[in-house]
């Protein structure tokens, strides 16, 4: 929200500099040089503004949706039973194993996680539900084993969720927007201060510069001969 706020204000800023910007040329017109020098300035704070945006502005993280991975395994008693799914490094596992009905007193299973290396990396022991949350340190194949406790045949549901959180600036968009923005105001700018005309006339009067010492040496090599 915060974010959202610093946005909006950054563009009524901007709106408000170019508004005022517009009534100054009209109310008291300056003279063309002003004009160049002013709009080469306004262009400057808009495109710094811009690149500030789009570099340097706050970050926000939120949660990406991956996949998600849902089994029902149904364990004979005393004997195990696991299910895998495939995990990017980086990523944020939410992995659930229920128990869906304990028919007998004393039913429950111990669950045990193993990385694409096959490393236990997690265990629960005797327990009727189970939740683990990590982050994958490897990319690969992962494991989850349910080994049943009881002699009766238990169900377990697995559910699975991959999320990866991923990092924005928000005021990026504004950034661009900017950026864009300054480009005209910039032609403008320098148009108007004569930047272009200036280097024309120099180019102009090196040209001459050189022509007129051609001459001179083409006279002196004549008169010599």
């Amino acid at each position: 929200m915060m974010v959202g706020t610093g946005s909006m204000v950054l563009v009524v800023t901007v709106l408000a500099a170019l508004m005022a910007f517009t009534v100054f040329m009209v109310s008291r017109p300056p003279s063309r040089e002003m004009v160049g020098a002013i709009a080469l300035t306004l262009a400057s704070v808009i495109l710094i503004s811009g690149v500030w945006c789009m570099a340097l502005s706050p970050t926000t993280d939120y949660p990406q949706f991956k996949d998600r991975y849902e089994y029902s395994l149904s364990i004979k008693g005393l004997e195990s039973k696991s299910a895998t799914f495939t995990a990017e490094k980086g990523e944020t596992l939410d992995i659930s194993v229920e128990l869906t009905a304990r028919i007998v007193k004393g039913e429950a299973f111990s669950v045990y996680i193993f990385d694409p290396e096959d490393e236990l990396i997690w265990q629960d022991l005797n327990v009727t539900d189970s939740y683990f949350r990590t982050e994958a340190l490897k990319s690969g194949t992962y494991k989850v084993e349910v080994k049943n406790l009881s002699p009766n045949t238990i169900t377990c549901p697995i559910y699975i969720n991959r999320t990866l959180r991923v990092t924005v600036r928000t005021l990026e968009p504004v950034g661009q927007w900017l950026s864009l923005i300054s480009l005209p105001i910039f032609g403008l700018g320098i148009w108007a201060s004569g930047i272009h005309i200036t280097k024309q006339k120099r180019i102009g009067a090196r040209l001459c510069h050189i022509s007129a010492l051609s001459k001179n040496s083409s006279a002196f090599l004549r008169a010599a001969l």
